[in-house]
């Protein structure tokens, strides 16, 4: 059993369906441009003008960005991933300038799928949970904020959380991946590249130093699993659910201290200068994370889990000839 053997499934030749028009190498790559600097510059301006309001209103220094890179205020927090609706206007701009698609197609056939997006949080829930389980056992975590303030801004971030891990979906899975696979025929660019690009991105080393790879190595991991079953299933609903409980869990519940952290109900004890510390609890994720992909595998080969066939769907002009295998 591989992890490829999703090729040539009729989900995945559904999903790349919705991309075979207009699917020519510079299209994607100057949607990329597209939505990379747009997003870039709305984000960097609305945060300069909130920093300048901060500072002209007078609103307190507990939300400058002072550069300190331990416990931004949730206000922030808020703000930064509620940038992240600006990827969205992007990909519409783009999918129906560059491609002549509607926007609904990035989701795979039939849509968004609510049902797969509430089995994705519950599927997360469970992992979670026993994470959570061999965590308090091993490494007791410590209460970071009290509960009155954590439930005051659970919602409010929980909303922001849609908006971000959305918006990574649609762009990673959704619209390269998508593209990617219409164009070529081989896993290893519509399957890989897109994971490493999302693990790329995650980078940062003024954080973690070094290991800022690790957590590199861990979101590939990921982008490789979201990746995976957005093939198998011809969709993308499932992987977002999946990613939004995961961005759940690790934002508001427990994770590591850093500057998203400021709302987060657990920290792991440890500072963020012990390096090795930091480093054994990363690659203890990265081994969870692979031991949960080889379940899921196991499972997919035994027959435990089968993916229903996604309704086939092209668009009118699914077969014009600028699309190549």
């Amino acid at each position: 059993m591989l992890p490829l053997r999703h090729i040539g499934s009729e989900n995945l030749a559904a999903f790349r369906g919705l991309a075979a028009h207009r699917a020519q190498l510079w299209r994607l790559l100057l949607g990329i441009l597209v939505v990379s600097a747009l997003f870039f510059l709305t984000t960097i301006v609305v945060l300069v003008i909130w920093q300048i309001l901060v500072i002209q209103l007078d609103l307190g220094a507990a939300l400058l960005w002072t550069g300190e890179i331990y416990q931004l205020h949730p206000l922030n927090i808020a703000i930064f991933l509620g940038s992240f609706g600006t990827a969205w206007l992007g990909l519409l701009l783009v999918v129906k300038g560059l491609h002549k698609r509607g926007f609904s197609t990035l989701f795979g056939p039939g849509g968004f799928r609510a049902r797969h997006y509430c089995w994705g949080l519950a599927l997360i829930g469970l992992v979670s949970i026993v994470e959570f389980a061999l965590m308090w056992s091993f490494d007791r975590p410590v209460r970071n904020v009290e509960l009155d303030r954590w439930l005051a801004w659970v919602l409010p971030l929980i909303c922001v959380l849609i908006i971000q891990t959305t918006a990574e979906e649609l762009f990673f899975r959704g619209y390269l991946q998508q593209q990617l696979a219409a164009r070529f025929r081989s896993p290893l660019i519509w399957w890989i590249i897109p994971a490493v690009f999302f693990g790329i991105l995650h980078f940062n080393p003024g954080e973690l130093g070094a290991n800022a790879w690790i957590v590199v190595a861990i979101t590939c991991l990921m982008g490789l699993v979201l990746g995976d079953i957005t093939a198998r299933t011809g969709n993308i609903s499932l992987a977002m659910g999946l990613h939004m409980g995961n961005n759940i869990f690790a934002l508001l519940v427990l994770g590591l201290p850093g500057s998203l952290s400021s709302m987060t109900l657990f920290l792991v004890d440890v500072d963020l200068s012990d390096t090795g510390a930091i480093r054994q609890d990363l690659l203890s994720s990265l081994i969870f994370l692979l031991c949960c992909y080889a379940v899921y595998l196991v499972l997919l080969w035994r027959g435990v889990i089968a993916f229903p066939p996604a309704p086939s769907y092209l668009e009118p002009d699914a077969g014009n000839d600028d699309r190549r295998p």
